[in-house]
């Protein structure tokens, strides 16, 4: 599951006052909830290249954001990386780790490789922990840092007139729906399986599974399309359920059939499925192979390819639905 640390989703906070200190806050948590080590330091001031200090193992770490999510200036990298070796007799630092929030650029990691070159650094001393990183602790440890979050969406009667208009329903049933939806609405809580994000949108109970998969399809932007990977020989495609209490849901049940008590929430479960490109059927039929010894390497390469691709449009949607511009 991938997080996004953009200053869209993080909130600012008191006694924060700005989106670097409540990066720097959230890497700080994250690290002492999963190190379990009670004398890692926040180093406020002065600025010496260390924004934490973890002084059992002698890890310098230095947090960079990029507030609205894209690429890192490598030059402020390397100017923070300069002054922590400044103090490194001091600290006697053995590893700097570089806490960010967005990507690096291919030309980023160059600059970096021939800074550490010049300065006799190894690959071992310097190291980068990206989103993905934060991402696999933000989940492990999610309640320590859940008041900075902001992933949770709510979505107008219009929005929904929208994601049916994106599934491609024709606009009588849609006028139908919107009028099932006013006289009758429930609450609808939607997550997914490949990000943190949650959607509550009205509904109704006499909707049927299919109806409300095709309306969280819309909302998530999971598209149907295969993707290809032409340097891996490879291609993937989604193969999505709607989950209810942890079980996947017959399409034609009604949604007031499903739910019980107060629980309102429906997962939509999105498997990346993968295999290679076949033309030996006559209708040159895609055909997507289980892993087996001889694609392994290929199809987890594939799949994580596949994954980024859906959570990179998950956020995009997310980011749309927040701005009004669904």
């Amino acid at each position: 599951m991938k997080y996004n640390f953009s200053s869209d989703f993080l909130k600012v906070i008191s006694p924060h006052t700005s989106f670097a200190e409540v990066w720097e806050t959230i890497c700080y948590t994250l690290l002492k909830q999963e190190h379990n080590e009670h004398d890692i330091i926040n180093l406020k001031a002065p600025e010496n290249g260390i924004d934490i200090w973890r002084p059992a193992v002698k890890n310098a770490y230095q947090c960079k954001s990029n507030e609205h999510g894209k690429s890192m200036d490598m030059s402020k990298i390397i100017k923070s990386l300069s002054s922590a070796l400044s103090v490194r007799n001091e600290y006697n630092w053995k590893e700097y780790l570089i806490c960010v929030n967005a990507r690096i650029t291919g030309r980023g990691h160059e600059k970096l490789l021939e800074y550490k070159k010049s300065n006799g650094l190894s690959e071992s001393e310097i190291k980068i922990l990206d989103v993905y990183y934060w991402s696999e602790l933000a989940e492990k440890h999610i309640a320590s840092i859940e008041k900075y979050l902001d992933y949770r969406l709510l979505v107008t009667e219009n929005e929904v007139k929208t994601a049916f208009e994106k599934a491609r329903y024709y606009d009588e049933y849609i006028l139908k729906f919107i009028s099932m939806i006013s006289n009758e609405p429930i609450n609808v809580r939607l997550t997914n399986n490949r990000t943190p994000l949650s959607i509550e949108l009205p509904f109704s109970l006499d909707f049927t599974v299919k109806q409300l998969l095709n309306v969280a399809k819309s909302l998530f932007n999971v598209d149907m399309n295969q993707l290809g990977f032409q340097n891996l020989g490879t291609q993937a495609r989604p193969s999505i359920s709607l989950l209810y209490d942890g079980k996947p849901q017959s399409f034609n049940k009604k949604i007031g059939e499903v739910i019980q008590s107060e629980n309102n929430c429906f997962e939509l479960r999105v498997k990346i499925i993968c295999g290679d490109y076949r033309q030996d059927s006559k209708d040159d039929t895609l055909a997507y192979l289980l892993t087996t010894d001889k694609y392994e390497n290929r199809a987890q390469t594939t799949v994580k390819l596949g994954e980024a691709h859906y959570q990179t449009n998950m956020w995009a949607s997310a980011l749309a639905i927040k701005n009004g511009e669904f």
